[in-house]
C-alpha cells in the first residue's frame, strides 16, 4: 500500500493505492499546493494511467469527500477536469438513501461556493455513494445527518463537521 498525505492548509488530502485500487480522500488546495495539478495529473501522465471508459479523463476508483467544507473540496473543479471517480463518496441527498442519512444542504452554508456547487453537480445521477471501493480494505464510519440534527449537543457545533465521514 502507498499513502501520500498532502497538507493543504486547514485540511489534509490523502492519495492511497492499495491492491489495484486508487483512493483520494478530500481534495482541498492551498495557495501554494494543488494536489490535482501539482501531484495527481503529473503522476498519472508519467505512469500512463488508464482512462475512464467513454471519457478522456483519468480513472480513479474512489473520491471520498469527508464533508462539504471549502477546505476539503477547493480543488474539486480542477479534479473534475482531468479525473473521473468510479465512486464519489460524501454526505449527500441522493435518491435511494435512507431518510435519516440525507444531508440538509441548508445547514451547510456556502451555497454560492463554486466548489460546493460542483460537488452537488457531480452527485447527480450517481447511486447512493456511501460505500467503499474495497470492502476488505476500507470501512466507512459517520453519524447520519438526522441524528446530528436531533442531538442537542452536536447541533451546537458545526453541522458539516459533525456529519464527516471517516474512512479506515
Amino acid at each position: 500500500m502507498k499513502q501520500i498525505i498532502f497538507n493543504v492548509g486547514g485540511a489534509l488530502s490523502t492519495y492511497v493505492e492499495f491492491d489495484d485500487k486508487t483512493l483520494l480522500v478530500d481534495i482541498g488546495k492551498s495557495s501554494t499546493f494543488n494536489p490535482v495539478t501539482d501531484f495527481l495529473l503529473p503522476l498519472y501522465k508519467k505512469i500512463n494511467a488508464k482512462k475512464h471508459s467513454g471519457t478522456s479523463k483519468y480513472h480513479l476508483d474512489q473520491l471520498l469527500i469527508s464533508h462539504p467544507h471549502k477546505d476539503h473540496v477547493s480543488a474539486l473543479e480542477d479534479f473534475e477536469k482531468y479525473f473521473y471517480p468510479e465512486l464519489l463518496t460524501t454526505p449527500n441527498d441522493n435518491e435511494g438513501m435512507k431518510q435519516d442519512h440525507l444531508i440538509n444542504w441548508d445547514k451547510i452554508g456556502n451555497e454560492d461556493d463554486t466548489s460546493i456547487i460542483k460537488l452537488r453537480e457531480m452527485l447527480i445521477g450517481r447511486q447512493p455513494p456511501l460505500r467503499t471501493t474495497s470492502d476488505q480494505n476500507e470501512f466507512i464510519y459517520y453519524i447520519p445527518p438526522k441524528k446530528v440534527e436531533d442531538d442537542t449537543q452536536l447541533t451546537s457545533e458545526s453541522y458539516c463537521n459533525n456529519i464527516s465521514i471517516a474512512v479506515f
